[in-house]
């Protein structure tokens, strides 16, 4: 295999599942599942487990495989042609979704079986974030577009039976970090620059906002019956929303400090400078192009990024997007 030309690599997947535990409280020792298959270099495979807790699933390039949590055994190959970006189980594990960047399609399949129960086309842009709903009839993308000088979010709404549009909305916003659905269906629930913005799925109409000031949540979940929202940030906190009353109930943080970083500074205290290990996507000015890598300078007309295969790169801030450049008003010079 020419690995210049084809730059894929041989990866050893282990998936570990463990069992809940017995009445006696001991824990069970973990089932390693092992299979074989290549991926681009860069690039991770996906994973889900279905909120029942009967299936798990994981792709790469050529198949996504769901397996029985419980005997470790495979159920079903679906057969995909690119790495999906994404897995997401739907209505009691029977259908598993994910979104295809390579051929910007979101097929579903039918976990029992493998069979591709739809394939339907998304638009082509980057900064994608897409959400699911529980029972899987509807899924939701949030995806960053050009418009003018200025660059806004697009969401949009899809059956998945019948692949039609449902419906869209554009929000003022210059990139999406999160996407989610309550479990009812009822709420979407979108993360951007220091705020929430929840709206409701029936016309995608904005219900209410919640400000989060200098925050920028990077992903958000609901609780089961929809009162309670979750965001998490960067620094290990965590804030808990009660939904209804827009406001802050709880704001969790861990006292663990990983061996190789410093402690993080506290909630509302500013980074003292880059994060070690911390992957972000920094997207360039006009949104067309985006990379995954970690911050390792930052000075006054540039920055050097670490990227995922290891190489450092430098990147003119007059490169970058807005998002970006706010991003790093707050990490210092190291």
């Amino acid at each position: 295999m020419d690995t210049r030309r084809r730059a894929v690599a041989s990866l050893a997947i282990a998936l570990v599942v463990v069992s809940v535990c017995p009445a006696d409280d001991r824990i069970p020792p973990p089932r390693v599942i092992q299979l074989r298959g290549e991926v681009p270099q860069n690039q991770s495979p996906a994973v889900a487990w279905s909120s029942d807790g009967k299936w798990f699933a994981a792709s790469w390039i050529g198949a996504s495989y769901v397996f029985n949590a419980k005997s470790g055994k495979p159920q079903s190959i679906c057969a995909n042609k690119n790495l999906l970006e994404s897995l997401h189980f739907a209505n009691s594990g029977k259908l598993l979704f994910g979104p295809s960047g390579g051929e910007m399609r979101m097929p579903c399949f039918d976990t029992s079986s493998g069979r591709l129960v739809s394939n339907i086309p998304l638009p082509n842009t980057v900064g994608r974030q897409v959400a699911v709903t529980s029972q899987g009839d509807r899924f939701a993308v949030a995806s960053v577009i050009k418009a003018g000088e200025n660059r806004v979010v697009d969401v949009n709404l899809w059956d998945v039976k019948t692949g039609k549009a449902l419906g869209s909305t554009r929000l003022d916003a210059a990139e999406v970090r999160g996407l989610e659905f309550s479990n009812d269906g009822g709420l979407l629930a979108l993360a951007q620059s220091s705020k929430i913005v929840l709206m409701k799925t029936s016309d995608l109409s904005e219900t209410s906002v919640l400000d989060d000031d200098s925050w920028t949540p990077n992903r958000l979940t609901f609780s089961p019956d929809g009162k309670l929202l979750a965001t998490n940030y960067r620094y290990r906190v965590i804030k808990i929303w009660n939904v209804a009353e827009r406001k802050i109930v709880s704001k969790l943080t861990t006292a663990v400090k990983p061996a190789t970083q410093t402690e993080a500074p506290g909630v509302g205290a500013e980074p003292t400078s880059p994060t070690q290990g911390q992957l972000r996507t920094w997207t360039s000015a006009d949104g067309k192009f985006t990379v995954v890598a970690e911050l390792i300078k930052n000075s006054a007309a540039a920055v050097r990024l670490k990227r995922e295969d290891g190489r450092v790169i430098t990147v003119s801030k007059s490169m970058l997007s807005e998002a970006d450049l706010e991003f790093l008003k707050n990490v210092r010079a190291p």
